[in-house]
């Protein structure tokens, strides 16, 4: 069980996320940032991203900056995604999606940067819940 939901934040735009693993939150994350970017884009290519970071705040903030990236150099905007946590402070996600292609999408927000404003992972039972800020 993964989701997220862009809930109004001031000038920026706030993602809630819940997931039933660490993993599957951040997939959740990447897949909202994709939703804000371009919610049309479909998983018909595969891109793979890594990160490094503690503490968890940190690795997830450096992964949608690796996915922030890819989608300012190379417009691939993920749609779907899964990730590993391979060792402590290590991710590695494989995006599905596509190259954002104006002639078919219509996208939705520019999205500068994920942000560390009040971010915090936490367990509530047995789901992880947090709530990403985007600078946008």
């Amino acid at each position: 069980m993964r989701r997220h939901k862009v809930v109004p934040h001031a000038a920026d735009l706030a993602v809630e996320l819940a997931a039933s693993s660490l993993e599957e939150l951040f997939a959740a994350a990447l897949e909202g940032l994709g939703g804000l970017i371009c919610p049309e884009a479909a998983p018909a290519q595969e891109e793979r991203i890594s990160a490094d970071g503690e503490p968890d705040e940190e690795l997830l903030v450096a992964l949608l900056s690796e996915a922030i990236f890819l989608f300012e150099t190379q417009r691939f905007v993920p749609a779907k995604a899964s990730v590993r946590l391979p060792a402590p402070g290590k991710a590695e996600a494989t995006l599905l999606g596509e190259t954002l292609d104006l002639a078919r999408h219509f996208p939705r927000h520019a999205v500068k940067a994920a942000t560390y404003h009040g971010l915090r992972i936490r367990r509530d039972g047995d789901i992880f819940k947090a709530r990403v800020i985007f600078d946008v």
